[in-house]
């Protein structure tokens, strides 16, 4: 099972570019996706996920039905960028209207930003600012750290391909992480803000093998089992994530094997 846990909200405002999307993403292999919306230093108290009124509107609801006929997860996702020199506190106040996300990240911009995150237990995931290097040294005993947290390190990939002056790095920053964490803490993402930037996860792999020269099983797990263990936490902590994903689960089951009597049926 492959996901991607960082797809931009842009991709899912307008009807069309979503079911393209949606379905360019079930062609590609990925069981689960998480739709990203970044705020800049600040959380309002009010703050909902953009994407449940998305899928909830009317014109969704055939969508709805398609997905859990392909079994694909639709998880919401908020990244906060921390400013230069920026207290983290008002991320522990802000905890009730970051919870209501399902998968929280963060940006920090300093070692000591990154400590005080990892005290807090709803953050998944540490990103970096994709139009610069990572911008502080990320030390073992860290990287130690936030795997005992069950958090993981991010990279992501499209920056790469929207922009040919990104490209370099995309690669001095991943392979810096890939080398620097375990097979337990890297997690590829897109980070795709068009459909085109996205990739088959068969292609991910190759690409991260190559390019952050890691092995391929290492690869093959930072798109599949690293993400898979930020979804049972989810829902291990949220019985309703759970039944619908048993839901999606034998409902790709039977897909999978009425597919398959077709193709024994004689011609």
């Amino acid at each position: 099972m492959y996901h991607d846990l960082n797809i931009d909200f842009e991709l899912f405002k307008d009807k069309k570019t979503r079911s393209e999307l949606l379905e360019t993403v079930s062609k590609f292999g990925y069981e689960a996706i998480a739709v990203n919306e970044t705020i800049d230093g600040r959380v309002d108290s009010g703050l909902e996920p953009s994407i449940r009124g998305s899928l909830r509107s009317e014109e969704s609801a055939g969508e709805d039905k398609a997905l859990r006929l392909r079994g694909i997860r639709i998880l919401s996702r908020v990244t906060v960028k921390l400013g230069n020199a920026q207290r983290v506190d008002f991320l522990r106040a802000a905890e009730p209207a970051l919870r209501k996300f399902d998968v929280v990240a963060v940006c920090p911009t300093s070692e000591r930003q990154l400590k005080l995150c990892m005290e807090l237990d709803f953050i998944n995931i540490v990103a970096f600012e994709n139009s610069a290097r990572i911008p502080f040294n990320i030390k073992p005993q860290l990287i130690a750290s936030l795997e005992a947290q069950g958090m993981l390190v991010e990279v992501v990939y499209a920056p790469a391909i929207r922009d040919a002056s990104m490209r370099r790095l995309v690669v001095v920053n991943g392979s810096s992480i890939s080398r620097i964490t375990g097979s337990k803490t890297l997690l590829i993402s897109s980070g795709a803000r068009h459909v085109l930037e996205l990739r088959p996860a068969r292609d991910v792999i190759n690409l991260v093998h190559v390019l952050f020269k890691i092995t391929e099983a290492r690869a093959k797990s930072a798109i599949n089992t690293a993400p898979q263990r930020i979804l049972n936490k989810i829902e291990a902590s949220n019985p309703s994530i759970r039944r619908s994903t048993a839901k999606q689960t034998a409902s790709r089951e039977r897909s999978q094997e009425s597919s398959n009597r077709k193709r024994k049926l004689p011609s």
